[in-house]
């Protein structure tokens, strides 16, 4: 209690915040059971007789309990004004452009409001005073968790509703602090131009460096930030907390090895330079944390005060909750407190434990010989890297399951492994920043520093493609568990675990949509069969190809004209070709799908016309489920021959047009006609 004082009142701050979330307005936050926890802060505080905490604890839970209250008030009227109208009117600050659109803070008493709008159609920047007309904008759920959830992000944020714009406008600019980020960014842009010259956008080592050193992910292509994310390090490619600190401390050992300046100018201008940088860098929410944190450890240090980590760190978590309690529910505010007090708590320990190298205990340190200093000094340091990466590893995994639904067992090996290439990454990739465009000496800090991002990426490369690097955090499908991604233009079908993937969309498709959630729902395809349009085929097998690598691709114009046949783990299949029609493309030619699984018979006719139906040997059409789409001409809509399969689950896809009704089937068969996006489990 003596070395965080402020302990109390945070808790009674997270407690309000929850308390207001979980009640949905005021009339019932007094009702909810998170208020217990500010209740208990304030009394455990008097208890302990350390009434300055109390009065804190009770002055900070009230704050945020109004605050949050009154947001949560003005989100619910805003809510309510645009479903009686059908539009909503309103006038505010851009805080944030994103790639569709912006989003505005109509005030300080209000929580923003996400507006999307086509490119071009309202030209506005950071800090645009802007007025604005849209209407509902709807927000399709998650197919699976733990692909983007659109919904959760904006409750991080703190965005009450989204808008699709109808007319809007500029209607001055005035000055705020997002002027100082917009100003940052452009300095930024400037910058990035030193280590990504043009013609050199393709390489991945620019790429990694521009996202390390400047905190810019633009110009990075999806494989590199996959390297990354399958590692188990996606935290090294945009600056945080810990790039905050390596600045900090090479600016510190330059300043005091140099001796340029007295040790308190000194201090003053590393936090300038260091605040500077994090402007530059974008001001991400862990970087403005660490650079609080470093300004109140420094400020202590110069005015000789006692600076308590653990208090500092609750400092820091009033200073971003009280005037934005939606960042509570942000991961990114999660990720960088949680993972800041896991390494605490690994550095206390190694404090704390005695060298496993230390000799005789009673043998003065001035006594040791030059070879036992170095042994415990190594020791010391490759314990408390282990120790504070695991701990930090540990601390971040139920935020990362919880938001992201991913496990990485190696990224604790990773983040040892990549330890020591950080600091001189860093230091070369600040020196190209400052002296890219000197001759000679520009070019040899630029090959120093492509040297150590080329090494990076082979380190972070090496355990990304260990098996099982990158998995979801649920348990994998049985293999009789089959699956339907469907859509309104087109669906995918999984059938087996690992089986058979017929289709799989375009390359966009496939990276939004296919494979998020085919992966975090536990399936994971063995073969892909390509069917359809010529136009849409190529680029989505490609893609589900570099994905699972180990995928066997099925086209289907160049499958074998009798069929073709394949049995796994997931079961065995029969792949039927379509009949020649006269007269018709290769585009409207689509087969037929067999699956025998370990407990069940599926027969996916999809697209195929009757004539494709037909040529299936009659002891082979029976089966438990029969998937129909739609053929052009000739669609299987037949009462009698879906009656003969003694099928009891018959499934319509979207895009299929059936007059068939349930009197058309067995009586103890179920007609399933599927619409809209979403994932049904067959």
């Amino acid at each position: 209690m003596g070395s965080a004082p402020l302990m109390l009142p945070l808790g009674a701050v997270v407690g309000c915040i929850l308390a207001v979330d979980a009640a949905g307005d005021m009339r019932g936050a007094w009702c909810s059971l998170w208020m217990l926890l500010p209740v208990a802060c304030m009394l455990a505080a008097a208890w302990l007789r350390c009434w300055r905490v109390a009065a804190c604890s009770l002055l900070c839970g009230t704050l945020a309990l109004l605050y949050a209250g009154m947001l949560a008030e003005q989100g619910n009227t805003m809510r309510a004004r645009l479903s009686a109208q059908g539009s909503l009117e309103l006038q505010g600050r851009v805080v944030r452009q994103m790639e569709r659109g912006f989003i505005v803070s109509p005030g300080c008493n209000c929580p923003d409001v996400q507006v999307r709008a086509d490119e071009g159609r309202l030209l506005c920047y950071l800090g645009d005073e802007v007025r604005v007309k849209g209407v509902p904008s709807s927000s399709r759920a998650p197919l699976v968790p733990g692909m983007f959830d659109a919904v959760s992000w904006r409750r991080g944020q703190g965005i009450a509703l989204t808008l699709e714009l109808v007319e809007g406008r500029v209607v001055g600019h005035g000055f705020s602090l997002v002027d100082i980020r917009r100003l940052g960014l452009d300095i930024r842009e400037s910058l990035v131009k030193r280590i990504m010259p043009p013609g050199t956008e393709g390489d991945w080592r620019r790429q990694v460096l521009c996202a390390m050193v400047l905190g810019d992910k633009g110009a990075a292509e999806e494989e590199t930030l996959d390297i990354f994310r399958r590692g188990g390090c996606l935290h090294v490619f945009a600056v945080s907390g810990l790039h905050v600190g390596l600045v900090f401390g090479i600016l510190w050992k330059l300043f005091f090895a140099l001796r340029l300046v007295r040790p308190r100018v000194a201090r003053l201008l590393i936090l300038f330079l260091v605040g500077v940088y994090v402007v530059v860098t974008g001001c991400a929410v862990p970087a403005i944390r660490a650079y609080l944190m470093l300004a109140l450890f420094m400020a202590g240090l110069m005015l000789r005060r006692r600076a308590g980590m653990a208090n500092i760190w609750c400092l820091c978590a009033l200073a971003v909750l009280l005037p934005a309690p939606n960042r509570l529910f942000d991961a990114g505010f999660l990720l960088s407190f949680s993972v800041y007090a896991g390494i605490c708590a690994g550095v206390y320990f190694c404090r704390k434990d005695a060298p496993l190298l230390h000799p005789d205990p009673y043998l003065p340190r001035r006594m040791w010989s030059s070879m036992q200093r170095r042994m415990s000094h190594w020791e010391h340091n490759g314990r408390m890297c282990v120790v504070v990466s695991l701990s930090a590893w540990l601390v971040s995994l139920p935020v990362t399951i919880g938001f992201f639904h991913t496990f990485t067992p190696y990224s604790v090996l990773t983040n040892i492994a990549i330890t020591a290439l950080l600091l001189p990454l860093m230091f070369f990739g600040l020196l190209l920043v400052v002296l890219g465009s000197v001759p000679l000496l520009g070019a040899a800090v630029e090959f120093c520093a492509l040297k150590c991002s080329g090494l990076l990426l082979a380190v972070v490369g090496f355990f990304a493609g260990l098996p099982n690097a990158y998995m979801a955090a649920v348990p994998p499908q049985p293999p009789d568990a089959a699956v339907l991604l469907t859509r309104p233009s087109g669906s995918v079908c999984m059938l087996g675990n690992p089986g058979l993937l017929i289709n799989c969309g375009n390359e966009k498709t496939v990276g939004f949509t296919t494979h998020p959630a085919l992966f975090h729902a536990g399936f994971r395809p063995a073969w892909l069969l390509v069917c359809g349009k010529p136009a849409s085929q190529g680029g989505g097998a490609g893609a589900m190809k570099a994905l699972w690598p180990g995928l066997e691709v099925l086209r289907y114009s160049e499958l074998p004209p009798g069929g073709f046949a394949c049995s796994g783990k997931g079961g065995s299949y029969r792949i039927y070709p379509a009949r020649e029609e006269p007269n018709r493309t290769d585009s409207n030619r689509a087969p037929a799908v067999l699956w025998q699984g370990p407990n069940r018979r599926v027969l996916y006719v999809g697209d195929a016309s009757v004539d494709t139906f037909l040529s299936i040997p009659e002891q082979e059409r029976h089966a438990d489920t029969i998937v129909l789409g739609r053929h052009p001409t000739q669609p299987l809509f037949e009462p009698g021959l879906l009656r003969a399969t003694g099928a009891k689950r018959i499934i319509l896809l979207p895009h299929a047009q059936f007059p068939l009704n349930p009197q058309d089937v067995e009586p103890d068969a179920q007609l399933i006609r599927l619409s809209g996006t979403g994932m049904v489990p067959l």
